[in-house]
């Protein structure tokens, strides 16, 4: 019998990108049309997801670098949706 083992997968960049800074790169996987983030489900990754939503700095951040994306879009394509 195979030993299939456990997944853990996000689409969520700023998470990746803090897991890749703690040494685990991702393997990355299309479905649908968007693409995961994925990782063999191991303790080390619980601790390190743990670290990253435990962090109210962390978190701080990435809420900052939401809301400037998204002004950042609505100044390209304006409040009508249209690209200047």
């Amino acid at each position: 019998m195979e030993d299939k083992k456990l997944k853990f997968n996000t689409l969520d960049i700023y998470l990746a990108g803090y897991l890749a800074l703690k040494g685990v790169p991702p393997i990355l996987e299309v479905k649908s049309g968007k693409v995961l983030f994925s990782y063999d489900d191991t303790k080390e990754i619980q601790k390190i997801i743990s670290e990253y939503l435990l962090n109210a700095e962390l978190q701080n951040f990435t809420s900052a670098v939401k809301t400037l994306r998204g002004k950042m879009l609505t100044a390209r394509t304006g409040e009508d949706g249209r690209y200047r």
